[in-house]
């Protein structure tokens, strides 16, 4: 067997193998539903943005920055209510944040594409790019 075709063999096998534990994992609820499967060229777009829109969208599709009870885990400043609306009935939550937070809808509209969206896999067909974009403007810094 030439080695160029073992090549393909064991790149086609680890790739099976890490989509089916990604699909499995017990852990990233967050991550997994705004990306939902490993795609070569989105992972690409995120690592071709700058260090800090890198990490933005990481910790901010992660759940990993300081907003709500993940910043109360850290023992840091937090706000029970969302930061945008100040609606003291809505937990401050990476998923109000991205989908259901009627201050951001104009900004949402406007980097991506809709006022509201259904839930967290609505992130998924949008480019890092754009969720930087939207970060950005929230004003809401996740480090």
């Amino acid at each position: 067997m030439p080695l160029a075709s073992c090549k393909l063999l064991l790149l086609n096998q680890s790739m099976t193998k890490a989509s089916t534990r990604w699909q499995n994992a017990s852990v990233g609820r967050i991550a997994r539903q705004a990306w939902p499967y490993i795609d070569k060229a989105r992972t690409t777009a995120l690592c071709r943005l700058s260090r800090n829109d890198c990490s933005m969208v990481v910790r901010s599709l992660t759940g990993h920055w300081l907003v709500g009870t993940h910043a109360l885990r850290l023992n840091a400043p937090y706000n029970d209510f969302c930061r945008s609306c100040r609606d003291e009935e809505e937990e401050e939550s990476t998923e109000h944040f991205f989908c259901f937070c009627p201050a951001l809808s104009n900004r949402r509209l406007r980097t991506l594409g809709k006022p509201f969206l259904n839930d967290l896999s609505d992130l998924s067909y949008l480019t890092p790019r754009r969720i930087a974009r939207f970060v950005q403007l929230s004003n809401w810094t996740p480090f």
